[in-house]
């Protein structure tokens, strides 16, 4: 999403609005350097509830073999 958001403008993410509770996405919201992290009171009582517990979880899910297949490799497909 910031990769498309650059393609148009290289001006400063200022605002990003969290319209409802999703673990990922919440803890994902640090990337966008925003000014300004926009939640209702009720999404901001989700965070503060399961915020801890959802961001311990997800980190333990994550193992090497997770980056394994994802590391890219130097050689463009067809060339070597």
């Amino acid at each position: 999403m910031i990769a498309r958001i650059r393609a148009v403008t290289d001006k400063p993410i200022r605002h990003l609005v969290l319209t409802h509770y999703h673990a990922v996405r919440v803890l994902g919201a640090a990337a966008y350097r925003a000014d300004a992290i926009l939640a209702s009171d009720a999404t901001r009582a989700l965070i503060a509830e399961r915020g801890a517990e959802d961001m311990a979880s997800e980190i333990a899910s994550l193992s090497p073999a997770s980056f394994a297949a994802a590391t890219p490799s130097l050689a463009s497909p067809g060339r070597r």
